[in-house]
């Protein structure tokens, strides 16, 4: 955003809602010393503003509204006009992604519309970084679970070429934990059913990613080659 409206006088920022402050993320264009502050009680903020209100709005002159601050530089001039779009995920407002200017400025349509564009674009990243975080969360949870329970678990993809084992099921067919078994029948066993050989097409596994059957209730019998079943 910061190179796309790179005029005069110009810097960018994205500020996100964190307790009772509004925190400075990330900044462009504020020059090599950077900004006074990266956090803005939100009560007192701008952003906070368009926050609590989801829509766009701007000051052509910061002056004008005394009470509400924006990030400043550390050096040179001063920030004097701000516009700011709200960055919102699974429709609540998160923070807001802001353009500022060093002089008295009527923001155009053309710009609103960039701010817009780029802040929808920016709420995307963080709701698949938000969703990335739970979905690994829920990984990891799972992976505890599997690790601790006293019975074997299978798990394979849907090309259901070799499958993974979790400690107690590793444990059970002398493969190490986690490990990848390579095909739907292994070479290191036989899978049998009731005295019947099974192909891989008849494994419980292979029929039910495959088949999308729901398999409950079978006994197999696996025969390793040193003759333990």
């Amino acid at each position: 955003l910061g190179q796309l409206v790179n005029g005069a006088g110009t810097a960018t920022a994205i500020l996100l809602r964190q307790d009772d402050d509004m925190v400075v993320r990330c900044h462009y264009g504020f020059g090599d010393d950077g900004i006074v502050i990266d956090r803005i009680p939100a009560s007192g903020s701008f952003a906070q503003l368009v926050f609590e209100h989801q829509r766009t709005a701007y000051l052509e002159d910061v002056a004008l509204r005394p009470d509400l601050r924006v990030p400043q530089p550390k050096t040179g001039e001063r920030i004097v006009s701000v516009l700011a779009a709200p960055l919102v995920v699974r429709g609540k407002p998160i923070g807001t992604l802001e353009i500022y200017g060093r002089q008295r400025k009527s923001w155009g349509e053309n710009q609103v519309a960039l701010a817009e564009s780029l802040a929808a674009q920016a709420a995307i990243s963080l709701e698949n970084a938000e969703l990335f975080t739970e979905v690994e969360a829920e990984r990891l949870r799972l992976r505890a679970v599997l690790d601790t329970v006293p019975f074997g678990v299978a798990i394979c993809d849907a090309s259901c070429d070799g499958f993974t084992v979790n400690p107690a099921g590793a444990a059970a067919l002398h493969v190490p934990p986690n490990a990848r078994v390579g095909a739907a029948i292994d070479q290191r066993w036989a899978t049998y059913r009731e005295g019947e050989r099974l192909s891989p097409e008849q494994i419980p596994l292979f029929r039910a990613v495959q088949l999308g059957e729901v398999v409950d209730g079978e006994e197999l019998e696996l025969v390793f080659p040193s003759g333990r079943r």
